[in-house]
This record gives C-alpha cells, structure tokens and sequence, in this order.
C-alpha cells in the first residue's frame, strides 16, 4: 500500500500562526487600550499631588450629656414706629417784663413728621403782676397768670415746617417800678414721630458651650403689625430668619449651629439686631435664643504630629494644600471638630468625602503640626490624608 505523505506547509502558514500566537501573547499580558478615560475626577485628585501625611482609619466613640441656657429679649416693636421724642428741652428760664428790666425766651423746631405736640412746663415761683403769654408762630396759644408749683400742658394742633415758640411776661401795669416775673423750669416740647426704629442686643457665648453648639431664636408676632415689608434677624451681621414677612399669630423657630458662620469659632461677645425694611412694622412677642451645648468633658480626641521639613515647607509656597478624609459612620447630634495647629476649621462633615483646603501658612516650616479630630459623638474616619497639589490640577469634591 502507497504511503501518502503530507504536503509541506507552505512559509505564508508559519508567519500567520507566529503572528497570531505573538498578538494573544500580548493581549494577555498588557490588556486592550481603552478607547476613552473612563476615570472620574475624584481618582483624578487622588492619584495627583505629593502626600505629607497619611492614616488609614480613626474611630471616635463618645459619651455626652446635654445642657441649655435660654436668653429671653423680651417684647418690642420694630420698623416704621410713632415715638415721643423730645424736641426741646430747658432745665430753667426766667422770663421778666418792667420798665427797667426785660427777659423772653424764643427757640425754634421743624414740624415735618410730627404729630401731637405739646409744650410742658412748671411755674417754680412768680409775683403773678402781669400774665403769662407764649406764642407758637406769632399765635397766642397761652395767656394767663399761673400758680405756684403748678405743671401746664399747651397743645400745639397746627405746625408748620418750621416753628417759633416765644415766651414772655406780660407788663405788671401801674406797678412799673417792679417787672412781672416768671421763674419756669423743666420746660421741654415733645411730638411723635415716624422713625425707623430696630432694636439691638448683645449676648456671650461661653467657652464651655461651644462643644456642640446648637441655638434656636424662636419669637411670635403680633397683631398690631404692619406688614408692608419685610422682617429681618440678624447675629453678627448674618441674616438668620427664613420667613420674611411672618403672619401674626404664629410662632417662629430659626435654628443654627457653629458651622453656619454666624457664632464665632472662639466665644465672645455676639450681637443680634431685629430691624424692618420700609413702612413695616413688626410687634415682636416672647423673643428667644435659646443655646443647647454638650456638658461633658469626656471628648472623643484623637491628634496625629505631621512632620513638615523645610523642604517640604518650600514646596508648598503658591501651592493648594488639601486635607482629605472619608467618612463611613457620623452621628447626627455631634459636630466633628477638626484643627491643625489649633486652628478650628468652621466645615461640617459630611458622610463620605470631605476636603479642607488649606495654605503654607497653616503649617510650621521645620516643625511638627498638630492635626486633631474631636467629637462628642460617633465618627468612623478612613483614608485621612494631607496632599500638596498643583492649582492647575485641584477640583474640590
């Protein structure tokens, strides 16, 4: 029997399988290309910049109590208001008519805005020789002889833009070697008047309080108000009041804590202003802050020494410098407070990222830095670092 042998593979056949073999050998080992970068810009921020400091996980677990102080401003009125006002005030006049001796007084006032003026004095002695007489714009508006200790009201119904009030004594007729003599005193012209009228008020936070910080400022509204614009609150220059024109009646809660900028980080001295805008008027009731903060000294703290040489130092200058941390577990009644060197960052955390953006001047050239986490609740932290970044390459989360 023949024996058919098998033909001889042709080159092209060889240089096609070694191709093959070489081209999955290749796969393998390296992967396809992608076609687009698929990466997010978050693992754009991590994988850039030079890491100064690094901790992998913190757990912070505290014990507290709470506590509340409550400061009471009371009732007022606020906006476009009619107050008494004093015009013009004398403590003491001596007003005389005779033929050798005389003595008046004249003063003048502008009317616009005023409504229901009066002038009041007290008669302190007189010899009642002549009568008394007092003119508003050359208009007898008092003339009589007074009693000894007494008090007068004159009304004044109809000012003009300006006004002049002149006060004289009258003469002491057949008696002309001695003048008729008025010793008045506490002499003083009062009106209403349309101002804008807002109210002010200091108050402290303690050192103490400032472990979580909480406040709320409730008030009410009264009926009398008017309406026509709008209501504002005020701490520190700091608008804190949501409803704008509050109904009467109702009762208003504002609530803020540290975080929101309007308390300092460090306690002192606070202001809060109640004011209105325009023709309104508010009649504010019952007006609270109240401050609730955490009693207890048994903080959960934990601090981490970052070493900056001078080298390092020197390549921070025009540099972002960015602390970043993950947040896995926060506890919803507690503020994390973090600080570097103790310098307290006003940032709230929040789950998952967080990021601080600080500067060369917060570290210390050469020196260790102080980087501290401090709770009075639960916070569970992982992926804590403090990265140098280029401005060109930084994005916040």
């Amino acid at each position: 029997m023949a024996v058919v042998k098998p033909a001889p593979t042709e080159p092209f056949t060889f240089v096609f399988v070694a191709a093959v073999v070489i081209f999955f050998t290749l796969f393998l080992l390296f992967g396809q290309e992608p076609l687009s970068d698929t990466s997010s810009d978050n693992d754009l921020i991590s994988s850039k910049g030079e890491i100064i400091f690094s901790a992998d996980y913190l757990s912070l677990i505290s014990n507290k109590t709470q506590s509340a102080r409550t400061i009471d401003f009371g009732d007022f009125d606020v906006g476009h208001i009619s107050k008494e006002r004093t015009i013009e005030s004398i403590d003491s006049l001596v007003v005389e008519r005779g033929l050798f001796r005389s003595a008046s007084k004249e003063f003048s006032f502008d009317g616009v805005n005023l409504e229901d003026a009066h002038l009041v004095f007290t008669v302190d002695d007189t010899n009642d020789y002549g009568n008394l007489r007092i003119y508003l714009n050359d208009e007898v508006v008092f003339d009589n002889k007074t009693v000894n200790g007494a008090e007068y009201t004159i009304e004044f119904n109809n000012l003009l833009l300006h006004n002049d009030i002149r006060v004289e004594a009258q003469s002491s007729g057949i008696r002309f070697w001695a003048p008729t003599t008025y010793i008045l005193s506490d002499m003083k012209v009062s009106a209403a008047s349309f101002d804008n009228v807002d109210e002010m008020y200091s108050f402290i936070v303690y050192d103490y309080e400032m472990a979580g910080f909480d406040a709320m400022l409730s008030y009410e509204v009264g009926a009398g108000s008017v309406r026509l614009d709008d209501f504002n609150v005020e701490i520190n220059g700091n608008d804190i009041n949501a409803e704008k024109r509050p109904m009467f009646g109702g009762l208003y809660k504002e609530t803020f804590d540290r975080t929101d900028g309007v308390i300092a980080a460090k306690p002192d001295t606070n202001y809060i202003k109640f004011f209105a805008d325009g023709d309104a008027m508010y009649a504010v009731e019952g007006v609270q802050l109240t401050i609730t903060y955490f009693d207890s000294d048994k903080a959960a703290v934990s601090e981490y020494t970052v070493v900056v040489d001078e080298d390092t130092y020197d390549d921070m200058e025009n540099k972002t410098i960015v602390l970043e941390y993950y947040v896995d577990k926060l506890s919803d009644d507690a503020l994390l407070d973090v600080s570097l060197n103790e310098q307290m960052f006003n940032q709230k955390t929040v789950l998952y990222e967080n990021q601080i953006v600080l500067g060369q001047d917060d570290f210390r050239r050469g020196k260790t830095n102080l980087l501290k986490f401090s709770t009075y609740g639960i916070y569970r932290l992982s992926d804590i670092d403090i990265r140098i970044v280029d401005d060109d390459n930084f994005k916040l989360f």
